[in-house]
């Protein structure tokens, strides 16, 4: 039995066939090619293996496969490259993850994906977060928080605004590819050291961008 992965920017680029089920547990390294839908197969379950390597209950992928009820092949394709700082892994980990939990029959909630979205990106070692999910996952404006507490819980507020805004906002919204790529995780590191070291610019930013989104909250709903 064989799965087959792909996930390209590129329709040209070929599939990925694997035939081990140690090819598919070196997602932990998140420049590996196929890193993200590896990690979202072992999180779903769907193939019965963990990302322990030796969890001794699938030695092979044949039985691995069986247990998801044959061969597999997962397509994906986005039109925004990588390390866009659009949030793009974290909308597809999401979708990945729905995709697969339909396919096993498992009922789920957006809330379960916005969580489940976050324990991939930790799999993957990038960090993660809860806003990029949110933002893909529900539609339209909203606004998002958490308590400072462990575990995160998530409190949404849908911001209903007239369909006429949304056209005259759509018309005015130009999005300009910079040709520049980041990782998030270096990104995110970077900024957790400076603001664990209340860093003054950081503290300072950080603390302007709560009180952006407020404002923001507020035009759209007037």
């Amino acid at each position: 039995m064989l799965l087959i992965l792909s996930l390209s920017y590129d329709p040209n680029i070929p599939s990925q066939h694997f035939h081990s089920i140690e090819q598919i547990r070196d997602h932990a390294d998140p420049m590996v090619p196929g890193a993200l839908l590896k990690a979202c197969l072992v999180a779903s379950g769907i193939l019965g293996i963990t990302a322990m390597r030796h969890d001794g209950e699938f030695k092979t992928m044949a039985e691995a496969l069986k247990h998801s009820g044959g061969g597999l092949e997962l397509e994906i394709r986005s039109t925004l490259p990588v390390g866009s700082g659009m949030g793009t892994s974290s909308i597809l980990i999401a979708a990945i993850l729905a995709v697969l939990k339909t396919l096993m029959g498992t009922p789920y909630t957006n809330e379960d994906l916005f969580y489940e979205t976050l324990d991939v990106e930790q799999m993957m070692n990038t960090g993660g977060g809860w806003q990029d999910q949110v933002g893909g996952i529900l539609p339209g404006f909203k606004v998002s928080t958490c308590e400072v507490d462990l575990p995160i819980q998530l409190k949404t507020n849908t911001i209903e605004v007239p369909e006429e805004f949304i056209s005259l906002f759509d018309s005015r919204l130009v999005l300009i590819y910079t040709g520049k790529t980041r990782l998030a995780k270096n990104l995110l590191q970077t900024v957790l050291m400076n603001w664990a070291g209340q860093e003054p610019d950081v503290v300072d930013t950080m603390h302007r961008l709560v009180q952006d989104a407020n404002q923001c909250e507020g035009a759209l709903r007037q």
